[in-house]
């Protein structure tokens, strides 16, 4: 069973991605990384935390402790739910705030746990990305062009630096494509032996 991690500045299309490859490959896991870190700030704050706050106030809630202490609830997860379906984890390690950017990568230690098979970071033309976030801010930050391209050149750095690390492929999906095309690829990729 293969370990994905797939990747992608806001706006890329992640989940409408996901949503594809689930209509191929139905039992496959889906972990997102945002939805462990919101169950554990609710835990830790004791108070429900909106996923919409989390995008908000990312830097001023979250802090580089909860950081581990998700990454280490993730290996967990990952290795149970690896052990008999191919896990898709849905994750991105650069944050927009309102000074820039923040990123909180995995740590080698953590990434070597992890041990992806396969990486994908989608990117799409500005403008659509710009388009994208009109259309449903959902607590995103709205910026430039210039802040729109710097978000996914970062982020697709952080996803070919894990690949280096690990020693393994990683791709970088343009999602202005069609989805079904991307997920027909991703699946062919993960049923490769």
């Amino acid at each position: 069973m293969k370990r994905i991690y797939l990747t992608g500045a806001q706006a890329t299309g992640k989940s409408t991605l996901i949503t594809h490859i689930k209509k191929t490959l139905p039992k496959i896991e889906v972990i997102s990384y945002s939805s462990i870190l919101q169950s554990y700030l609710t835990s830790k704050f004791n108070q429900p935390i909106e996923h919409l706050k989390m995008r908000a106030e990312s830097s001023h809630i979250i802090t580089p402790e909860d950081i581990d202490r998700v990454d280490k609830e993730l290996i967990n997860i990952v290795h149970t739910k690896n052990l008999c379906n191919h896990v898709i984890v849905d994750s991105h390690a650069i944050t927009n705030e309102w000074y820039g950017f923040r990123a909180t990568p995995f740590s080698v230690d953590v990434l070597k746990q992890l041990n992806f098979d396969l990486l994908f970071s989608l990117y799409a033309p500005t403008d659509d990305i710009s388009q994208r976030l009109l259309d449903d801010p959902a607590g995103r930050m709205l910026g430039n062009k210039e802040e729109i391209y710097s978000s996914m050149f970062l982020q697709n750095s952080v996803a070919l630096s894990y690949g280096i690390i690990l020693n393994k492929p990683t791709y970088f999906l343009n999602s202005s494509k069609e989805f079904d095309k991307l997920s027909i690829f991703i699946v062919s990729k993960i049923l490769d032996k």
